[in-house]
């Protein structure tokens, strides 16, 4: 397993949080690691609760039954399934 780790920024109600995202953690994670106040419900992808929208970077997702192919497609994604990303990450809760 990789040790790489990334920054990520959330963008939430106008304000923007930075943490590192280390591998191995989902990026719902590491909002709530660093303290941010995230919606979510389930955390296993079914809900659909804590959707957000990435901007700049990108981000695998596993098990992720709430969105369809066109809102992947639109770049949102389920932080709770969000895993690996592949550099640094900007993700919005705002759009």
């Amino acid at each position: 397993m990789s040790n790489a780790s990334y920054e990520v920024t959330a963008c939430i109600d106008g304000h923007e949080y930075s943490a590192q995202w280390n591998s191995g953690e989902t990026l719902l994670e590491v909002l709530l690691r660093r303290g941010v106040e995230v919606p979510y419900s389930c955390q296993e992808g079914h809900c659909g609760a804590c959707v957000c929208r990435v901007m700049q970077g990108s981000v695998s997702m596993i098990n992720c039954a709430a969105l369809s192919a066109s809102d992947i497609a639109d770049g949102y994604i389920l932080p709770c399934r969000a895993i690996s990303p592949a550099g640094g990450v900007y993700v919005s809760y705002d759009d």
